[in-house]
């Protein structure tokens, strides 16, 4: 009962445009794009100033709370939780990724959240702990197009920063048709979508064939036979030549993605 009537005078007295406006200088504009908005990227010629949306709210929380208000409030709920009851449902993963195979679990990935009349991304990295660092943003928020184009601009830029697809983690969660999007820019050729198939197939073990060759096959409606052809090669890091073009790359990638 006691956090409650914190959170409630948080939620009371929290100013999310005045955290939104510190953290303006962290981001810089990307033109260019056809969008009705604005989409922004993390600044790249000053890194260490990168946004940390954590300080931003304990700056926040420290003008409302007391020491030992904000010691009972993260003793109970800790920080992730703090951000979610303050921010709501504009709190939310974009992209969650993990290790499930893994002896050591963890999850992590690319959130965002609104704070007034903008959208931000950052990191999640709740295992460690968490800093939640800007890497883009778009205005004005309720703009799903301009929301669209800036998660595939942060993607695009940052996902080796995040450890996001390719970059690393067997298991992930997103809107597949924009994480698409920022794969092609990210792989632009077949020969990179075959490396990438073969690192996902050297942690997925010996038995790859038995349910990834008919599932893509059904699928993609096309030929078991050519679909594990397609895969083998792409397993040893080449490209099958049996097929057209277009063909083995619709391939590669239902395979790509079947393999999260």
């Amino acid at each position: 009962m006691a956090t409650e009537r914190i959170i409630q005078r948080l939620l009371a007295r929290i100013d999310l445009r005045a955290i939104g406006a510190r953290l303006d200088a962290a981001l810089q504009p990307v033109e260019g794009l056809d969008v009705p908005g604005q989409v922004f990227l993390a600044r790249e010629d000053e890194p260490a100033r990168r946004g940390s949306v954590r300080s931003e709210f304990d700056r926040a929380i420290e003008e409302v709370l007391s020491e030992e208000e904000q010691e009972a409030l993260f003793a109970e709920i800790g920080v992730v939780g703090t951000l979610e009851r303050i921010l709501g449902d504009d709190f939310r993963w974009e992209v969650r990724c993990g290790n499930p195979s893994s002896m050591v679990s963890g999850v992590w990935g690319m959130r965002s959240l609104v704070l007034g009349e903008r959208g931000d991304f950052c990191l999640d990295d709740s295992d460690l702990d968490p800093e939640f660092p800007l890497f883009g943003a778009w205005a004005p928020a309720d703009s799903q197009e301009t929301d669209e184009a800036a998660f595939v601009e942060t993607y695009v830029a940052s996902w080796e920063s995040m450890g996001l697809p390719p970059y690393r983690g067997q298991a992930a969660d997103g809107p597949r048709d924009l994480i698409l999007r920022g794969h092609e820019r990210i792989l632009p050729t077949e020969r990179s979508w075959a490396y990438a198939v073969a690192e996902a197939l050297a942690e997925e073990g010996s038995d790859w064939e038995e349910w990834l060759v008919p599932h893509v096959a059904e699928t993609m409606s096309a030929p078991e036979g050519t679909v594990a052809a397609v895969l083998r090669a792409a397993a040893q890091g080449d490209l099958y030549e049996g097929t057209d073009e277009d063909t083995r790359h619709r391939l590669l990638r239902e395979a790509y993605f079947a393999l999260w």
